[in-house]
């Protein structure tokens, strides 16, 4: 029996729509950016979080549409504790927001925190940041997805990975509060990237009709097609010789 998957293709109606971006660098500008005009083209409303001053200024000068909602970033990363002001907020309370056992475990995340790049090639093996720091630039994290949440309240997050802190917590955040959101993968076999839903990397459309075809072990569609990228990818991966660094 031949299987076809599900359609993914519903259509989805987006007029009005509150969509929020993390403008990450160069992706927000190159990609993000423009993906952001095509939704506000449709009607919709758009935030966003931007990463790094200098691209900050970009959104804040370019003509293609007007941001409903801008932050910088930039502003919680210089002086977590100034951003806080007189709101704070217990670790504990954060986590158990979050729906998750502790924060310290995703805090790896902060390469220019928990490293010291400064010191030598690669890093030093200790501890940039104190955690003190840390543990303000937590709540300034937590903080920020507040004034999201309250002051744009978005339908739909967007984002180029998984990979920052704050990246983290969003997802999470989002979870909490029924908001969907979706980062870019690539998916390791061809050279097309998907859309994933979590920081795992491991739901979405894309998932489901994987899973669609591990439940159903019908025959798939362009099989022996498939079979042959496998095998290819995973000859590429077996030709790869191990370069010595000296």
């Amino acid at each position: 029996m031949l299987l076809k998957p599900p359609n993914i293709f519903k259509k989805i109606i987006m007029n009005k729509k509150k969509i929020f971006f993390f403008q990450q660098r160069n992706w927000g500008i190159k990609i993000g950016h423009h993906i952001a005009k095509r939704f506000y083209d449709n009607g919709c409303e758009i935030g966003a979080v931007t990463l790094k001053k200098e691209y900050y200024n970009f959104y804040t000068s370019q003509q293609d549409f007007k941001y409903k909602w801008l932050k910088s970033h930039e502003d919680l990363v210089e002086n977590p504790k100034k951003y806080l002001g007189d709101d704070n907020f217990e670790l504990s309370f954060i986590c158990e927001e979050l729906e998750i056992e502790s924060i310290w475990i995703f805090v790896q995340s902060l390469r220019g925190h928990v490293k010291s790049y400064s010191d030598k090639y690669g890093y030093g093996y200790k501890q940039n940041v104190s955690d003190e720091e840390i543990i303000f630039y937590i709540k300034a994290i937590y903080k920020l997805l507040l004034s999201i949440k309250k002051e744009f309240d978005p339908d739909i997050i967007f984002m180029p990975n998984f990979i920052s802190l704050t990246q983290i917590m969003a997802y999470y955040f989002a979870k909490k509060h029924k908001i969907k959101i979706a980062s870019i993968t690539n998916t390791f076999a061809t050279d097309r990237f998907v859309f994933a839903n979590d920081i795992y990397e491991s739901t979405g459309k894309f998932f489901d009709i994987i899973n669609f075809y591990k439940k159903n072990h019908g025959k798939i569609a362009h099989e022996l097609e498939s079979i042959k990228i496998l095998e290819d990818t995973r000859n590429n991966f077996k030709d790869n010789k191990i370069k010595n660094i000296y």
